[in-house]
């Protein structure tokens, strides 16, 4: 199973569980391959490498998730990102 295949198992688990949190969880599309003119658009515009690939938002409360398979590994500005 891939990492997006995990994600996408996983939020519509929590979409169908908690229907009343869905548009306050969402993926934030950040790790996909993009030409250069299209990453510097994204980061002229606020993305940020490392940011987790999904948040849970609710009121104050936040929680990021970073979906990895048995294979994965943070990278470097995930590490980052984590210490936060």
């Amino acid at each position: 199973m891939s990492e997006a295949q995990l994600q996408a198992q996983c939020h519509l688990w929590a979409w169908n569980t908690y229907p009343k949190l869905r548009r306050m969880f969402f993926a934030i599309p950040n790790s996909a391959k993009r030409s250069f003119v299209e990453g510097a658009m994204m980061k002229a515009t606020g993305t940020v490498a490392g940011v987790a690939d999904y948040i849970l938002v609710n009121g104050l409360s936040y929680l990021f998730i970073e979906f990895k398979t048995t294979k994965g590994k943070l990278s470097e500005s995930q590490e980052l990102f984590k210490q936060v």
